[in-house]
């Protein structure tokens, strides 16, 4: 089971890794649509959805965050403008839930569950989920890394608690 969900969680995040085509400019500018989504780039926060920054000759990792939308990350030009279209999120259901908590930073931490996206960042609200096993996946834009937590859900009552610092 936790192979395949590894597989799941593989392929969306295959799936959000598609490179904007840029469109000649001597600058890098970032849209997004809905507007207000959280920009990172190389894991430096550059603020929110549209950001224009001078041009480089490099390439960068591009992450892009907003709450009840997918993340997106892709690998863009130094310069081009890209404008990134976010997928909503439609919550999950069920009798249990699960939260994330103890981060760092807010507005920094993609939540998945079971490779699906939340649409939530760190700290959660009550993800709703179904009893049983479950593999919690955050992904932290600072750091560029994906740290994962495989847990068991056994009451409804109480959601269980994911901490990650």
């Amino acid at each position: 089971l936790v192979h395949v969900i590894g597989e799941i969680a593989d392929a969306a995040v295959a799936a959000a890794v598609v490179e904007p085509t840029p469109v000649g400019s001597t600058s890098l500018e970032i849209t997004s649509t809905p507007r207000g989504a959280r920009v990172f780039l190389d894991g430096a926060d550059q603020g929110e959805t549209p950001v224009k920054l001078p041009g480089t000759a490099d390439s960068h990792t591009l992450a892009v965050l907003l709450p009840g939308h997918d993340l997106h990350i892709a690998e863009v030009a130094g310069r081009g403008v890209y404008d990134i279209k976010l997928v909503p999120v439609t919550p999950s259901g069920g009798p249990a839930g699960i939260k994330v908590i103890k981060c760092k930073d807010k507005e920094r931490y993609y939540v998945y569950v079971d490779g699906n996206p939340t649409g939530m960042m760190c700290p959660t609200e009550r993800i709703e989920t179904d009893l049983g096993p479950h593999t919690v996946e955050v992904y932290d834009a600072v750091s560029e890394s994906r740290r994962k937590w495989d847990i068991v859900v056994k009451e409804t009552r109480l959601s269980v608690r994911v901490k990650i610092e």
